[in-house]
């Protein structure tokens, strides 16, 4: 995982991105997930680095729901808000 900046995301766009494509490619977010936590073992084992993971995970994760949700018709309004910026 690189170290791009102090912004909360900053260093986790790898992860991010990651996550983002191999949904896109046709994962499901749960294979996704799984396939994730395999590849960044060392990661998970530095409590700084690991934080950073778990947290950019779950945005990753969440925002694609709320994106599946609006997809479908459902309107979530102002739910991500100022924090779809930092996606």
């Amino acid at each position: 995982m690189g170290a791009w900046g102090t912004a909360i995301f900053s260093d986790a766009a790898d992860v991010r991105d990651d996550f983002k494509d191999k949904t896109a490619n046709g994962k499901t977010p749960l294979d996704a997930t799984n396939e994730m936590i395999a590849e960044n073992q060392a990661i998970l084992e530095d409590n700084d680095d690991a934080a950073v993971f778990w947290l950019s995970l779950a945005a990753a994760q969440w925002k694609l729901e709320i994106e599946k949700l609006e997809m479908g018709g459902v309107q979530v309004p102002g739910l991500l808000g100022s924090w779809s910026v930092a996606f």
